[in-house]
């Protein structure tokens, strides 16, 4: 229904975290559009009873013109440095902890200017016909890169200091 749309959206916090921003029809860039949809999961206990009913706007990236990124490269940390942290750990007597930042990809500031049409079925006075990204979303051919420029930045701004890989050298 429209109001469980609705729910969907103030969930999200895309119009908290400012992920997109109504714009005019006049200020669109044809070219630089994206179908958006909904992506609906259910969550179940482990009797199969329903737990909580999910739902993700995310952008149509396999849709997405190529002149509306830069980058889509965001490297990953190597399972040979995992294992050498948990050995260190283990040697030391230290205590891991990770953590799951919810909604990742909404924190990444949008680099270059992409709009989106809203999914079809969704009504105007939820969510205009086409909005300006300010934030990135699921889907984005760009999306991974720009978190992880974001995060990079943000351990930056707290003092860390960036460790970069040793070069290989040929033969070794």
């Amino acid at each position: 229904t429209s109001r469980g749309l609705g729910d969907v959206y103030k969930r999200q916090s895309l119009w908290s975290l400012g992920t997109f921003e109504e714009v005019s029809f006049s200020e669109i860039i044809k070219s630089k559009t994206i179908p958006s949809k909904l992506v609906f999961d259910i969550r179940r206990n482990a009797d199969g009873t329903i737990k909580k009913l999910k739902a993700r706007l995310v952008a149509r990236g396999d849709l997405q013109p190529w002149e509306t990124y830069n980058d889509t490269f965001a490297d990953t940390i190597d399972s040979k440095s995992i294992n050498i942290i948990f050995a260190i750990a283990a040697q030391e007597n230290m205590h891991l902890a990770s953590i799951d930042i919810k909604t990742a990809f909404l924190y990444s500031p949008m680099q270059e200017e992409v709009y989106i049409r809203r999914p079809k079925g969704v009504t105007d006075d939820l969510m205009p016909e086409y909005v300006k990204l300010n934030k990135c979303l699921y889907g984005l051919k760009q999306a991974a890169h720009e978190w992880k420029s974001h995060l990079h930045n943000s351990l930056l701004d707290l003092s860390l200091i960036h460790i970069s890989e040793p070069t290989r050298r040929r033969g070794i």
